[in-house]
């Protein structure tokens, strides 16, 4: 340690701005020792900064405005023998005089680049480049002049090739993604936003993604639409919400605000859109209430609020636990979607002592309205049960109730007290919705990819969402669920008309038959050596999967059988079947689903059907997907 001047400096294009600990993000920093260290960053709210602890001093310095995504910037802290001063593409934006006289500074030991010295949990994110460590102190250089960066493109640059990453699916350019939502229609433009961290395969620092679409299968990724460091009352995360539009066309933003700082640490908050982008109130809309109706709420679990509004309204579900009892989901209602006041009631408890699936709480509940081809109408209730510790043999599923909802009364009275699974391969989770212009009712979901944090991390993505599904009344007065009609556009060349094996990474088998109730169809899926990746099987009385090997790249379900009742009316099976890469769906005669996963990265699987002798297959055709 010596007393001389030092200028550090580094050029940076950030490519995200939140923080991961609410501790600024280290540039270039010396010092392992938090007592002696000096650190160029920027801080939870985007804005330059330096931080310098030696000789018994503590000085930090911020910049007064955020830093743009993607765009070059030249920052530079210098040590002069008076004072420590920040600059910004040569500016000087802040600046202090030494406290106890000039102060040593580090002649020797390691300076570290993207990162606070001592810490892993605090990287920037963005390229960094020109880099200098110096004892010249004349004024530093200006704007570094770089053209700036496309935040998409260089996000999908840090991806490898992987043979299990989807294709078709939607997911964002690299990265962390959660549950897709918010989805709403506007004009001829679709819009969907989706928990994601562009940080990392990892969960943290939580922003609204944000893409658009003329078609619902082929997405243009947009800027976020909410970021943590743009938002006062959610600096931890931008949690999961709901859109709808207001009296003038405008899309509101209904968000869970993040804030480990507050008690509880979740609350409903609202943006409303400003030019091409939202900014959001800076106070919170409705916060967790001890109890309501009488019944008391689990304490600090609130969230996902699902907005939306007919004649009658605006209403709005919270998701919420009802203590020592199952999960819920509070009711709001309003009449001009700004003042909301106190909860209307709880349009559903479960009760987890008879029926232990429905879970402590509910995330994502979300109420959407269902039709029969006559006209006939039911809602339905989906629910995303949450438990405070995972009992065995749990596992984090879609359940679901169809019923009546009387707007006027702000009631759903439920057609059967037992909930039902809405899927049986136990990857299927996050669920979300909407109505189009055309007045079809859309689900969405989020499949989690089962990997390790470090397989994740050496990919550079985790997760992507489910098919996109219409939902109607089924005669039987049970749901309906069928994939989006506009997948068929991804439909490239038609490869097979009988169950003849099939190649690819990219397939859709669509497969008509009738079963006699001593037999089963078998959709196989085997890699080039020949081993079974997944079996998905149909008989009179179920749906399952069998995935040998599933332990060893699957954490997210080890389990090698996964299945669930049906009933096949005379036998008649009706089955499509998506291959994605490493994602599997599988719908059966418009009333059940099967999402699972399997590992490709030997080679494209070999898609096949096995039927026993007294099987009739009516219909089999098998098309490659391109997107």
């Amino acid at each position: 340690m010596t007393q001389r001047p030092t200028r550090v400096e580094a050029v940076f294009a950030p490519l995200s701005l939140t923080s991961l600990t609410g501790r600024p993000s280290g540039l270039v920093s010396w010092g392992d020792d938090p007592d002696e260290q000096l650190t160029l960053a920027y801080d939870r709210r985007g804005r330059p900064c330096v931080e310098v602890a030696t000789s018994g001093q503590r000085i930090a310095l911020t910049a007064s405005d955020a830093l743009s995504l993607g765009r070059w910037v030249r920052l530079t802290a210098v040590s002069g023998e008076s004072e420590i001063s920040l600059y910004v593409d040569g500016d000087c934006v802040a600046s202090s005089p030494w406290q106890e006289g000039f102060p040593a500074v580090p002649d020797q030991g390691w300076w570290v680049v993207g990162r606070r010295a001592g810490s892993y949990d605090d990287p920037a994110c963005g390229p960094i480049r020109d880099v200098r460590v110096t004892a010249a102190v004349e004024t530093p250089a200006g704007s570094p002049g770089l053209a700036d960066l496309d935040v998409v493109e260089e996000l999908a640059s840090y991806r490898r090739p992987d043979p299990n990453r989807p294709e078709y699916h939607f997911m964002p350019p690299a990265h962390w993604m959660n549950e897709p939502h918010g989805a709403i229609q506007i004009g001829e433009v679709h819009h969907v936003f989706y928990q994601a961290n562009r940080r990392g395969p990892f969960w943290g620092g939580i922003e609204w993604g944000h893409a658009t679409s003329t078609d619902l299968v082929h997405w243009t990724h947009l800027p976020p639409a909410l970021r943590p460091d743009q938002v006062e009352v959610a600096p931890d995360g931008i949690w999961s919400g709901s859109s709808v539009l207001d009296d003038h066309g405008e899309p509101l933003l209904f968000f869970t605000a993040g804030d480990f700082g507050r008690s509880p640490d979740q609350a409903v908050a609202v943006a409303r859109p400003v030019g091409d982008s939202w900014v959001a109130d800076e106070k919170l809309l409705i916060e967790l209430p001890v109890e309501v109706g009488g019944h008391e709420l689990m304490a600090g679990q609130f969230r996902d609020p699902f907005v939306w509004r007919e004649e009658s309204g605006w209403f709005m579900l919270v998701g919420a636990g009802v203590r020592d009892q199952g999960g819920t989901a509070v009711l709001y209602r309003s009449d001009d979607g700004a003042n909301w006041g106190e909860a209307a009631g709880l349009l559903l408890i479960g009760d987890r002592h008879q029926h232990p699936e429905v879970g402590e709480m509910w995330e994502l509940p979300v109420l959407l309205p269902i039709k029969d081809e006559q006209g006939g109408q039911r809602h339905v209730l989906l629910v995303c049960p949450w438990w405070q510790r995972v009992p065995a043999g749990r596992v984090v599923e879609v359940l679901y109730w169809v019923g009546r909802w009387d707007a006027d009364a702000a009631t759903f009275s439920p057609d059967h007290d037992e909930p039902s699974r809405f899927d049986y391969g136990r990857h299927f989770t996050g669920p979300s919705g909407n109505v189009l212009a055309d007045g079809r009712t859309i689900l969405w979901s989020i499949t989690q990819d089962g990997r390790t944090p470090e397989v994740q991390s050496r990919w550079a993505w985790a997760h992507n969402a489910g098919l996109p599904l219409e939902l109607s009344l089924a005669p039987s007065g049970d749901l309906a669920i069928s994939p989006l009609r506009e997948v068929a556009l991804l439909r490239d060349e038609l490869l097979a008309e009988s169950p003849q094996p099939v190649s690819g990474t990219t397939l859709e088998l669509e497969l008509h038959a009738v079963l006699p109730d001593t037999e089963e169809l078998r959709v196989r899926l085997v890699d080039p050596a020949g081993g079974l990746l997944a079996e998905i099987r149909v008989d009179a009385r179920s749906l399952g999967v069998s995935r040998p090997g599933a332990a060893s790249y699957d954490s997210w379900m080890p389990e090698v059988e996964a299945s669930g009742p049906v009933l096949l009316a005379d036998g008649v099976c009706r089955l499509r079947v998506f291959v994605d890469h490493s994602m599997v769906e599988a719908y059966l005669n418009e009333s059940r689903s099967l999402t699972t996963r399997i590992d490709v990265s030997a080679g494209p699987p070999v898609l096949e059907a096995v039927v026993g002798p007294d099987t009739r297959i009516t219909s089999c055709r098998v098309w490659r997907l391109s997107h």
